[in-house]
């Protein structure tokens, strides 16, 4: 039964790719390779740029601690990751030194800081 319904539909198909073989409406073969080839460029030099247009986690890193007035090795950082606020790509940068812990979130395009805060380690 299953082989029976293959052939069939090898049939039909075959049936339809010849049927429109003497049509004189048919689009020129070059018509059409020329809309893939549009198609498929390269990106823009500016589409790359803007792609590629991110400051890092290092860099976000390095101004939250700028910021507070810190070094890598006076602190103890708990997160640092990507996310999205509000549609906006950023960093969040957060830290311990002592009893207090540092969040900052980080504009991903111009490094700005967005928001910041402190807290007690000992806070829920």
């Amino acid at each position: 039964m299953k082989k029976k319904l293959v052939a069939m539909l090898a049939a039909a198909t075959m049936v339809f790719a010849f049927a429109g073989c003497g049509s004189s409406q048919e689009a020129p073969v070059e018509e059409s390779t020329t809309a893939v080839e549009e198609t498929t460029e390269a990106p823009t030099e500016a589409a790359t740029e803007a792609a590629t247009d991110d400051i890092g986690i290092d860099k976000a890193i390095e101004i939250a601690l700028a910021d507070a007035g810190f070094s890598a090795n006076d602190v103890e950082i708990t997160k640092q990751r990507a996310d999205i606020d509000d549609g906006m790509n950023i960093y969040e940068v957060e830290f311990v030194n002592g009893e207090t812990q540092y969040e900052y979130d980080i504009d991903e395009q111009t490094g700005n800081i967005l928001e910041k805060g402190t807290d007690s380690i000992y806070d829920d």
